[in-house]
């Protein structure tokens, strides 16, 4: 579960349930886990990016402005106390909650206006951070952007024009055992390398907090590490079926190539200000520094490394996956012929 959508098995049961019921059910269901405390606030908001019709499904219903007034008037319970099988008691209200007196909870109204602010501002940030390739001529890589120039006009449309310019990169930086790394890969494999190139901001390392990181206060992770687990499971999935790729949209070779000349942006940059006419590239330009380093090397060879340990692990997960299923998705009696057949259409 957490593998798939980057959530405990509560978040999963709540998107689950979301997409077989639609709405409202999936709201009811994931406002119920996150007031008795089964899913974080963290993971809420991920439930809430990755399937936003949980609150929008075309439009609000009366029964949601309902129950969102009904909340706004009520009064907040302590969360340390059972209610099954008697009546609610003065005691049971949180303390100070019944020395309210207005009607509505202000308080409560200003925590949904915030947690809302970072529902948008998340959703922001992994919109701006998936956009590095097309802010190549603003990274301040002279190389990059020189060798950006010129991959436009070449001819970039197969996994063979992929691989010479590889192939030419790796020789001018002497980068011959990275290059040896990917040809290493069989077809499959390639294929997803492509397409981990293509999403730059599932290979990239966080970096918020990255002051926390150091003083081991807090664990570091991927600038969209759920993007990054959905890719996983598409290729364990794939890898089932004899010669299965993932899926490479038309373009792929060429994204990849421009993603490679790329500079991580900083995913700790406030884009809640950006106007809704305004272009990612205009609004960084008023930020000192939104990349996060500035290489020598025209190519990302850290990206490079990064989408082949990638490839590593997604082939390491595949391979367990597989063999366990092999144990589990059998037919034939093992105790009398000594064997037993895989059934593939499991």
């Amino acid at each position: 579960a957490k593998r798939l959508f980057h959530t405990s098995k509560n978040g999963t049961y709540s998107l689950i349930i979301g997409l077989l019921c639609g709405f409202p059910m999936g709201a009811k269901v994931i406002c119920e886990l996150y007031n008795q405390n089964k899913i974080s606030r963290e993971e809420l908001k991920s439930i809430l990016i990755q399937d936003p019709s949980f609150v929008t499904k075309n439009a609000i219903s009366s029964q949601m402005l309902s129950a969102a007034m009904a909340s706004l008037m009520s009064y907040q319970l302590r969360d340390d106390i059972t209610l099954t099988g008697r009546n609610i008691h003065k005691n049971d209200f949180a303390d100070g909650a019944l020395e309210r007196k207005t009607v509505i909870d202000w308080t409560l109204l200003s925590e949904a206006l915030t947690f809302v602010h970072e529902v948008e501002q998340e959703t922001l940030r992994l919109n701006a951070i998936s956009q590095a390739d097309v802010l190549i001529l603003e990274s301040k890589n002279q190389a990059a952007i020189d060798e950006y120039k010129i991959q436009q006009q070449a001819s970039l449309s197969s996994q063979e024009d992929f691989e010479k310019y590889l192939q030419a990169q790796a020789k001018k930086d002497n980068m011959a055992a990275l290059y040896a790394g990917y040809l290493q890969l069989n077809k499959q494999e390639r294929a997803l390398f492509i397409k981990a190139l293509t999403m730059r901001h599932i290979l990239d390392i966080s970096k918020n907090d990255i002051h926390l990181n150091r003083l081991g206060l807090a664990e570091r992770d991927y600038a969209d590490a759920q993007n990054r687990n959905i890719l996983l499971n598409e290729y364990i999935k794939t890898s089932l079926t004899q010669g299965g790729l993932v899926e490479l949209e038309e373009g792929s070779y060429r994204q990849a190539v421009y993603m490679t000349l790329s500079t991580q942006i900083s995913d700790d940059v406030d884009f809640s200000e950006i106007k809704d006419n305004e272009s990612l590239a205009t609004y960084l330009t008023s930020f000192s520094n939104p990349f996060k380093s500035v290489r020598q090397t025209a190519l990302d060879w850290k990206l490079i490394q990064r989408a082949l340990q990638f490839v590593h692990r997604a082939s390491n997960e595949s391979d367990i996956f597989r063999q366990d299923r092999e144990l589990y998705v059998s037919q034939g009696n093992l105790l009398n012929t000594g064997h037993f057949t895989f059934d593939s259409t499991h």
